[in-house]
């Protein structure tokens, strides 16, 4: 018995919900079977083995359905993953790709084309793709720069806004027993920012929020209303003071803080529909 505790401690069994709990019920029945029809074969005994019998049934079915539930869950994620992915690649081509096309076009115009292209539009349509392309990619570069620094600056300041600690001092900060809590905040956010924001502007396509985990206050029941705030707080102030802007050239700084406010309204309006 405690060598069959031993390996099934370390195995996981992959297996989906159904089969676990069908096993989980299948062990239990058999352990009351057997537990009835032994002391009728050895009645002297019967005061002690329906005793033992259920015992070794419990451990052992414990570490059974353990393994096999473990195992389930195992399943559910790798299965969960693998339709993430194959929802990636079938959204992927032609919208994307006629965006990109059209990018492409705005450099060539028609005055460099060879040949008929269904693509080409007239010249100032193609100028209007041609200045929003160059606005994204200054946007990119200036939130990326200098290792991320704006960003992480943006991130913080909306963390700590969001659960009160932006007037902490040095030293207070040092003391507050909350200061955890608040860098898994921050790091979530600066994922946001990092991860769905700047690659959204960067391929003018919205990526999945959805698959960007929320660790605050914790895994198991994180506060999307704080997510919320604090994304709120970034689009409708920090995205409206010269801190940022001044980042931007003077002919981008207009138009750049607009795409970035559309953008994180429409993470703001994913994230309200996720469950």
């Amino acid at each position: 018995m405690i060598i069959s505790k031993m390996i099934l401690s370390r195995i996981t069994i992959k297996t989906d919900k159904n089969w676990a709990i069908f096993t989980a019920l299948f062990l239990i029945f058999i352990a009351f079977v057997i537990a009835r029809l032994l002391p009728l074969l050895i009645p002297q005994e019967a005061k002690y083995l329906e005793f033992i019998i259920n015992g070794f049934f419990v451990l052992f079915s414990w570490d059974m359905v353990n393994a096999m539930v473990g195992g389930a869950i195992d399943q559910a994620v790798e299965s969960a993953n693998q339709q993430n992915i194959d929802n990636l690649k079938a959204k992927t081509p032609e919208e994307s790709h006629k965006k990109q096309d059209l990018e492409f076009m705005a450099w060539v115009t028609s005055k460099n084309i060879k040949g008929r292209n269904s693509l080409l539009q007239n010249d100032n349509e193609l100028e209007i793709i041609k200045t929003k392309a160059l606005i994204r990619d200054e946007i990119v570069n200036v939130l990326t720069k200098n290792q991320d620094n704006l960003l992480t600056s943006i991130a913080t300041k909306a963390s700590r806004y969001t659960l009160n600690k932006e007037k902490l001092t040095h030293e207070e900060q040092l003391k507050d027993i909350d200061l955890h809590e608040l860098e898994i905040f921050r790091q979530d956010i600066f994922i946001y920012l990092k991860a769905w924001l700047v690659i959204s502007i960067k391929y003018d396509r919205e990526m999945q929020s959805e698959l960007i985990k929320q660790s605050h206050p914790s895994e198991e029941s994180p506060k999307k209303q704080d997510y919320l705030k604090a994304l709120r707080y970034i689009k409708d102030n920090l995205m409206e003071r010269d801190t940022v802007a001044q980042y931007f050239q003077e002919k981008y700084k207009h138009e750049a803080r607009e795409i970035i406010k559309f953008y994180l309204n429409r993470l703001i309006e994913r994230i309200k529909k996720e469950p």
